[in-house]
């Protein structure tokens, strides 16, 4: 589960990812334990998109994963009936994992 804010800085030249500020309980979510970054790897991804340089590459992917998932409840759905909740599946990321296999496997 995420807890917390994830962002990326740039102060000059130097540049990285940070987590800050927690997220409240209803904006948590959970993911994947690999970003793309992490599954791919910078070479690999400077592969699939060779027109970003390394700082792009790391502000684009550090944050992506295979899958995301998501949970609300009528407090945060409006039209959504007391006692229900909504549990939304993002995987698109999963999508783009085959894409960038293939592209890397030939």
């Amino acid at each position: 589960m995420e807890t917390e804010r994830i962002g990326f800085w740039q102060e000059g030249e130097a540049y990285g990812v940070k987590r800050g500020g927690a997220l409240s309980e209803e904006d948590r979510y959970w993911h994947a334990k690999e970003s793309l970054l992490d599954l791919l790897g910078m070479e690999n991804l400077g592969k699939l998109l060779p027109v970003l340089d390394e700082r792009s590459l790391t502000q684009a992917a550090y944050s992506v994963y295979p899958y995301v998932v998501k949970v609300y409840d009528s407090s945060q759905i409006s039209n959504l009936p007391e006692n229900t909740i909504l549990i939304e599946l993002d995987g698109s990321g999963t999508v783009e994992w085959h894409i960038a296999e293939g592209i890397l496997n030939g």
